[in-house]
């Protein structure tokens, strides 16, 4: 029983340290130096926007049917080397 209760002290004390954090960083008010924020500029939202896009699409190709025409292909190519080249080039000669 001396595991459990150390598990719960620990979990009532992580409870009350969120419960500190909450208190201030939504419940509280402002300070006086956060008054002067404004809002970022366009050029960084666009950026932003952007890098979310990259992730999201990252995160699709990881999806077993869409992995299989994209990613699984290109890794055949690399994984074969030469071969491609020479199916692609090879009436080049």
């Amino acid at each position: 029983y001396g595991y459990a209760a150390l598990a719960v002290i620990a979990s009532l004390l992580t409870l009350s340290s969120f419960a500190k954090v909450m208190k201030y960083a939504y419940f509280g008010k402002p300070h006086l130096d956060l008054e002067k924020i404004r809002e970022v500029p366009f050029l960084m939202k666009l950026s932003m926007s952007m890098l979310a896009m990259i992730c999201a699409g990252g995160a699709i190709l990881l999806v077993p049917g869409i992995r299989d025409i994209f990613i699984l292909k290109a890794a055949d190519v690399l994984m074969k080397g030469t071969g491609y080249g020479l199916a692609v080039f090879g009436g080049l000669r």
